[in-house]
């Protein structure tokens, strides 16, 4: 057995990083309508609660992704850890659209001020999770593809 166990080893799926050099669009996040809790937070703050921010892709597995978004500090309170929000993403190799709802598990402030977000996707139906999980490790398996092509052109 191996004497230590790193955390990406514990991991249901992959977690592909999207790289400098690799053009994939923003993701579009929104809270989830739902959220009574993260709609009276985007109250208090004087917030638009269906605003669409724009989250750049830090990277993706099978069951959730990490993003960054741009905030202040009054907007960082409207996501929280425990809030839900939907994800969408035009992703390279899949047959459609990413649009699905998520739940954010973890936050950071990141170095540059934006704000990271890990998501763990919410899929009520075992058929659908089970397309997510294929379309996203095929994703995984062309990132890994795109960042090795670039590391033999140096």
């Amino acid at each position: 057995p191996p004497s230590k166990v790193f955390s990406g080893q514990l991991r249901d799926f992959y977690r592909a990083p999207i790289g400098a050099g690799i053009e994939i669009d923003p993701a579009q996040l929104r809270l989830d309508p739902a959220d009574a809790s993260a709609l009276q937070r985007a109250e208090l703050a004087q917030l638009d609660p269906g605003k669409t921010h724009k989250a750049r892709i830090v990277n993706i597995s099978g069951g959730g992704m990490g993003l960054a978004i741009v905030v202040d500090k009054v907007m960082a309170k409207l996501f929280e850890v425990g809030t839900r929000v939907a994800v969408y993403a035009e992703l390279p190799t899949l047959d459609k659209p990413l649009d699905l709802d998520a739940l954010v598990v973890h936050t950071e402030t990141l170095q540059n001020g934006d704000l990271y977000l890990g998501v763990s996707f919410q899929i009520d139906d075992a058929q659908v999770q089970k397309q997510v999980e294929d379309q996203l490790q095929r994703l995984s398996v062309w990132l890994q593809r795109q960042m090795l092509r670039r590391e033999q052109q140096k």
